[in-house]
């Protein structure tokens, strides 16, 4: 009796230990989801003791298993996988559901939470090719190594060696898995993982377009997955470069952009979002499943913003003789070469107010330049095509040189029409004597 007491005693203590270990806000399903085991014979693998403990510890050859989970005994399984390497279970027990699991530590949960998303579940299917099995087989090999404290060791590749010794497929698919572990949390090269590490970037004024303008380029190949925005800015991706640009009136302190990695579903459409869930028995093995209700770990990117800062002017063209309209100048410079015609006041301005065209001029031997009204439909003449000039008026310009002075000559006049009235017309690529101002 006395014995039978003990007994009764020490699975009281157990029991009371198990409650009060576990918050009460982990659990939110009662113990009667059941699992329910199967078997694989045609893929097996064992350890010997040169293996880390965990796998070393026990040399015995073991046959696959796959585990799935009767939730809440509602019919509707779904895929779990072992965290307790070389821990028994059988079909039938029974697991309480927890959103945290004491053994797990916080650098396991999140490969954890990777290892789920890019592996198998009844909600992405087989993402690599294979079958479902090769899939989860995969996946679990994962598990295993990531609580079992290899990931990233010199003993990880020759775990998964041994695990999926009989099925390359799945060992193929693990590296795969993995591979999308890593790139999990790459962001563009450009940006930082935090605000305060977040490069400040300057974009600069453009005279051509009259905007703010900046663009910068991502090595890392992930930009594609990142949606940045600002207000008043436009943000454009163009490959692996972001281009942006503000109108001038948009002037910018620093400001900093921030976006979370989308999931890279260009190339594995399927995928779920979703956190580590835990299964958990006190005596038996205990299990993992992607909850696809939970919110995966963020991966944001970082990086600040400002315009430089710029002033206005107002050029007015001065003239000894009073003359300062229809007067021609370039301005260059910071990216701009523009030639600006002045108007009545002697401001510039880019308005078409009439059209150049350079003639040859068989009396003088040269070529001469004609202005028509920006009103008369542009020209498109033959090369070396006779024409008239309608009612001309001559003039000349004298710039003073140390020699002397140089005198060009320039004609307006109301039109130019091909001789004897003749209509052409020309491809573009031999109008050559035709200029706007």
């Amino acid at each position: 009796m006395k014995k039978i007491f003990k007994r009764l005693l020490t699975a009281t203590l157990t029991l009371a230990t198990l409650f009060t270990s576990l918050p009460a806000t982990q659990v939110h399903a009662s113990s009667n989801s059941v699992i329910r085991l199967e078997k694989h014979p045609q893929y097996g693998y064992q350890f010997d003791s040169s293996y880390p403990s965990l796998f070393g510890s026990d040399t015995k050859y073991k046959d696959w298993w796959t585990f799935k989970m009767n939730v809440d005994s509602s019919g509707l399984e779904k895929i779990v996988y072992c965290i307790q390497y070389s821990i028994p279970c059988n079909t039938g027990d029974s697991y309480s559901h927890q959103h945290t699991h004491p053994d797990i530590s916080s650098a396991q949960q999140k490969l954890l939470q990777r290892a789920l998303v890019f592996g198998y579940n009844e909600n992405t299917g087989n993402l690599y090719g294979g079958s479902w099995l090769d899939n989860a087989m995969a996946t679990q090999a994962m598990v295993w190594v990531i609580t079992g404290g290899q990931y990233g060791t010199s003993w990880e590749s020759r775990i998964a060696d041994n695990l999926l010794q009989d099925n390359p497929t799945a060992r193929s698919i693990y590296n795969q898995i993995r591979a999308n572990m890593e790139s999990y949390d790459v962001i563009p090269s450009f940006t930082a993982s935090s605000a305060g590490k977040a490069k400040d970037y300057e974009m600069k004024y453009n005279m051509n377009t009259g905007n703010f303008e900046l663009t910068l380029e991502d090595s890392g190949n992930v930009l594609k997955y990142f949606d940045f925005s600002a207000s008043g800015v436009s943000v454009k991706r163009n490959g692996n470069k972001l281009v942006l640009s503000a109108p001038t009136e948009k002037q910018l302190d620093t400001i900093t952009l921030k976006a979370n990695k989308n999931l890279p579903k260009d190339v594995l459409p399927s995928l779920v979002s979703g956190t580590p869930e835990y299964w958990y028995n006190s005596t038996q093995q205990n299990h993992t499943s992607l909850d696809v209700t939970g919110s995966r770990e963020a991966v944001p990117a970082y990086f600040k913003l400002h315009t430089e800062k710029i002033g206005h002017i107002k050029l007015k063209k001065a003239s000894e003789d009073g003359i300062v309209s229809g007067l021609r100048f370039q301005i260059t410079g910071n990216g701009i070469d523009r030639i600006y015609t002045t108007d009545k006041d002697g401001t510039p301005s880019t308005e078409v107010k009439e059209r150049t065209y350079d003639l040859k001029c068989k009396e003088k031997g040269c070529m001469i330049q004609v202005s028509i009204p920006a009103s008369v439909p542009l020209k498109e003449f033959d090369y070396n095509a006779e024409v008239e000039i309608i009612n001309p008026v001559a003039d000349t310009v004298a710039t003073a040189t140390y020699m002397g002075a140089d005198v060009d000559w320039y004609i307006k006049a109301e039109d130019i029409i091909l001789k004897n009235g003749k209509q052409q017309s020309i491809p573009p690529h031999q109008n050559k004597n035709i200029e706007n101002k």
